[in-house]
């Protein structure tokens, strides 16, 4: 016969949670068996302490996965039995069997009456290419003052990660994950065997931050002795880069490049460096980021993102990887090429790294240089993937130093950004879609992507078809 079982706890549970919503604000879970006396209403009882306290451990389960909810249960009944124990001793179960504190969640569910309310906003162009859409929280500024973000929505791991490892790691992480364990199906490498010879390059901007702003909360609100060792290996920004190398099995060089806007140019530059020198056959390039609403505040603050008073960029996030390879070890296990590295180049000067400015000459310098490298002349680029992100300064540098290189005869330009957000993360995707605009369209010409850094630091890189 048909297994009914998900669909009657579906049903029970919307029941309950019904129940529950209606009498919420009567009180807490935590009043246990007095929310009938100080009510005087049995139904108050039954519609919290039982309907709730079922909906709202549904709901732990759910986070945390089967794995540690049941051991966590487990642990408290162990430990428990024949005792008195209370919230916090429950709290302590499920905390020692998962590396989230447990502690808002707690809070909000088990001592406080209010229901969150959820609003869903978003906003896209014209022919629905835009990721970017308001951010609205409790502590948000007026809305003239609101900067956009460009986040990512519903996201599941699997079935690249399953749900009960993807739990452990931080959303940088698990994106980059992901991304590997795709790029490598699709470009049909295999690991066995290579293991010593295959690296990872990842940039990053801001990689580690989920886990790094909870332990610092952690610290200055609740104790250093609360903060939770389980967060710690994730605050750091190579996290991402090291997690999926010990996810699919890495071992050879493993690289991050902490530099903002150009980081996964940058890590392409560093990548070619190592394929020169036989430091490996095969390297993983690309980048990984999480939005963070500290970070994003943050930003908001020093006035570098774009609200409705100021131009500015918008903060992005993702990951996006490319495979490249020493071409006689491609085409030695028969790989698909997609594209090739003609030229990269890097400039720099001093600049302040907390002013977004440069200088249009520095930016036509290193294209050219990407050009000479690459054998070609301007007229032989078929298309630019701008770094154009909505910085006044920046875009403006730009657009002159393409006009110095390109004269009137400007290409095709694409400026991803304006709909993806900034972040190391979306100059790999210009990475990646670069790559598979030359496999599905090799007569477009060579591609040229350009970033600018704060700090002063400037790449050009230049692919054409294989």
């Amino acid at each position: 016969g048909t297994d009914r079982g998900p669909d009657m706890l579906h049903d029970v549970i919307e029941q309950m949670r019904g129940s529950a919503a209606a009498y919420s604000e009567r009180g807490p879970i935590a009043l246990g068996y007095r929310l009938g006396h100080v009510q005087g209403d049995a139904r108050i009882f039954r519609a919290i302490l039982y309907n709730k306290s079922a909906v709202v451990l549904h709901m732990l389960r759910r986070l945390i996965g089967d794995e540690a909810f049941f051991a966590g249960l487990r642990r408290y009944y162990r430990d428990w039995r024949y005792a008195k124990a209370g919230t916090d001793d429950l709290r302590a179960a499920f905390v020692a069997e998962t590396p989230m504190r447990l502690g808002r969640f707690f809070q909000r569910w088990i001592r406080e009456t209010a229901l969150p309310r959820l609003r869903v906003t978003s906003q896209i162009d014209a022919a629905g290419r835009s990721a970017v859409g308001p951010v609205e929280d409790d502590g948000a500024p007026p809305a003239a003052d609101r900067s956009p973000a460009a986040r990512i929505g519903a996201f599941t791991t699997e079935p690249e990660l399953p749900k009960s490892k993807a739990r452990r790691l931080d959303r940088g992480s698990q994106y980059a994950v992901v991304a590997v364990r795709q790029l490598l199906a699709d470009a049909s490498y295999a690991l066995e065997g290579r293991e010593e010879r295959t690296g990872i390059l990842l940039g990053t901007g801001s990689a580690g931050v989920g886990p790094l702003t909870e332990f610092e909360r952690q610290m200055a609100v609740e104790s250093p002795d609360a903060a939770s060792p389980f967060l710690f290996p994730n605050t750091v920004a190579n996290a991402p880069a090291s997690q999926a190398a010990i996810e699919v099995g890495i071992k050879g060089p493993n690289v991050t490049i902490t530099q903002k806007d150009p980081a996964a140019l940058n890590a392409l530059f560093y990548a070619r460096m190592l394929l020169a020198d036989g430091r490996a056959d095969a390297l993983i390039v690309g980048a990984a980021d999480e939005w963070n609403l500290v970070y994003h505040r943050a930003y908001e603050r020093v006035h570098a993102t774009r609200t409705g008073r100021r131009p500015g960029f918008v903060l992005g996030e993702g990951a996006g990887v490319v495979l490249v390879e020493d071409e006689a070890a491609a085409r030695s296990r028969g790989a698909r090429i997609d594209a090739r590295v003609a030229g990269i180049a890097s400039r720099g000067e001093a600049v302040s790294p907390q002013k977004r400015r440069a200088h249009p000459a520095i930016l036509a310098a290193a294209v050219r240089d990407a050009l000479d490298q690459a054998g070609l002349a301007p007229s032989d680029i078929g298309l630019v993937h701008l770094s154009r992100n909505g910085s006044p300064a920046t875009d403006a540098a730009e657009d002159a130093a393409l006009a110095d290189v390109f004269g009137a005869r400007l290409p095709r330009a694409m400026a991803v950004k304006e709909s993806l957000g900034e972040n190391p993360a979306i100059g790999a995707i210009q990475l990646s879609l670069a790559a598979a605009e030359l496999r599905e369209n090799p007569g477009v010409g060579a591609i040229l992507i350009d970033a600018f850094g704060a700090g002063g630091n400037v790449l050009a890189a230049v692919l054409t078809a294989p």
